[in-house]
C-alpha cells in the first residue's frame, strides 16, 4: 500500500499551508458580509413596507395584516442576524485557524 504521509499531515490540519488558510479566511469573511447584508436588506425592506403602511393608516382604514405590518418593528431580527452571522464567522475561523488534535 502506498502511503503519502506529507498529504495525511495536510488532512489533519497539520503544516496546511499559510496561504491556504489566508484564502479560506477571505472566502469565509466575503461569504459572511454577503450573508449579512442579504439579512439586512430583508429587514430593511420589510421595515419600509412597515413605515409605509403606517403612513397609509394615517388616513385610511387598514385590514389586520397591512396592521400586523404596520406595527412591525426591526429591531430583534436585526439584533438575531447580528449574533447569528458573528457565530458562524467565528466557527469558520476557528475551524480555519485552530490547530487539530492529532488523532
Amino acid at each position: 500500500m502506498v502511503r503519502f504521509p506529507h498529504f495525511q499531515q495536510h488532512l489533519r490540519g497539520e503544516g496546511t499551508p499559510l496561504l491556504a488558510r489566508l484564502l479560506a479566511t477571505a472566502y469565509s469573511l466575503c461569504a459572511t458580509f454577503y450573508m449579512y447584508s442579504t439579512l439586512s436588506q430583508q429587514v430593511r425592506t420589510v421595515t419600509d413596507f412597515a413605515n409605509g403602511f403606517a403612513a397609509a393608516s394615517q388616513t385610511q382604514e387598514l385590514s389586520a395584516a397591512a396592521q400586523r405590518m404596520a406595527a412591525f418593528d426591526g429591531t430583534v431580527p436585526s439584533i438575531v442576524n447580528t449574533v447569528f452571522v458573528v457565530a458562524i464567522v467565528i466557527f469558520q475561523l476557528a475551524g480555519i485557524w485552530m490547530k487539530r488534535d492529532s488523532a
